[in-house]
């Protein structure tokens, strides 16, 4: 728990095990890859458009939930080499490259999302949910596996000049303006 930013970007391979906190508003965390190896959650104290995060890679069969009011999340690819347990966040905007989770993954708290990869939920019965949608070059792609009622999507305005396509086979998947 700090006071002002955290910067770890220094470090090559953070390890997290529990909650980093940012008690002033307009203060961030940056860092570069990050392994999960408990349930892990960032959060900014506040609502300000400076309560920015930004990780390179994350990793780790963990929860991760990111509270970052007002400011803007910047991942890496998450979930590429072991998938979370899930993914939460909460923000202004929302940069994704590509995600892969076993749970849910929930963008709701996020005023835009955009896709540069796809969002893959590796275990039937759980789904992803997001606010309004940004498909950016390479984004576009949800795929959800096995069949599930459970394995829903649900996102509200969908732009961007690409392609969306979603697997949520025996689920609901619900579009707002798109």
């Amino acid at each position: 728990t700090t006071v002002n930013a955290q910067d770890y970007s220094g470090v090559t391979d953070l390890t997290l095990n529990g909650t980093l906190t940012v008690n002033t508003a307009g203060q961030g965390v940056t860092a570069g890859d990050v392994t999960l190896t408990g349930a892990s959650a960032i959060v900014l104290n506040g609502t300000d458009a400076g309560n920015d995060v930004t990780l390179g890679a994350v990793d780790g069969a963990q929860t991760f939930a990111i509270t970052a009011a007002g400011g803007d999340v910047d991942l890496g690819v998450v979930g590429g080499t072991a998938p979370l347990t899930s993914l939460t966040i909460t923000s202004n905007t929302a940069d994704l490259q590509a995600v892969t989770t076993s749970g849910a993954q929930n963008y709701t708290g996020v005023s835009t999302t955009t896709l540069n990869g796809t969002l893959t939920v590796n275990a039937a019965g759980a789904g992803v949910s997001a606010g309004n949608v940004n498909l950016a070059a390479g984004g576009g792609a949800i795929t959800l596996t096995g069949t599930n009622a459970g394995n829903d999507v649900t996102l509200g305005t969908v732009d961007g000049a690409q392609t969306l396509a979603v697997t949520a086979t025996g689920g609901d998947i619900v579009l707002g303006v798109v």
